[in-house]
């Protein structure tokens, strides 16, 4: 079993993958979960716009645990995803409540 420090190391290690000039690496705990690569994914968008020095950066994204890395390519950010993010942008910022739908129940 790695421990979180050893995992920390062999991420920093680990070269770019998945055709990235650039890897972020999200150190995570516990067991996976598809929300850390979506928090992944939303790093790769938010931090090619949101920093100068990375817009032209093709970046890629690892999910860091202490037993194993989950590569996340830089492709993944693609145009599908980038308007599902302006649909939850848009949403999240209207003044419309949303839907209600009932809880199901057991």
């Amino acid at each position: 079993m790695i421990n979180d420090d050893q995992s920390r190391r062999q991420a920093r290690r680990s070269e770019p993958r998945w055709g990235g000039d650039a890897t972020i690496i999200d150190v995570k705990t516990g067991r996976p979960s598809p929300s850390h690569v979506l928090q992944v994914m939303l790093y790769l968008f938010a931090i090619a716009r949101a920093l100068e020095q990375y817009k032209s950066v093709i970046l890629a994204g690892q999910g860091a645990y202490s037993d194993h890395v989950i590569d996340i390519s830089a492709p993944a950010v693609d145009q599908k995803f980038i308007e599902n993010m302006a649909a939850l942008n848009r949403q999240a910022a209207s003044r419309q409540p949303d839907r209600r739908v009932p809880t199901p129940t057991s």
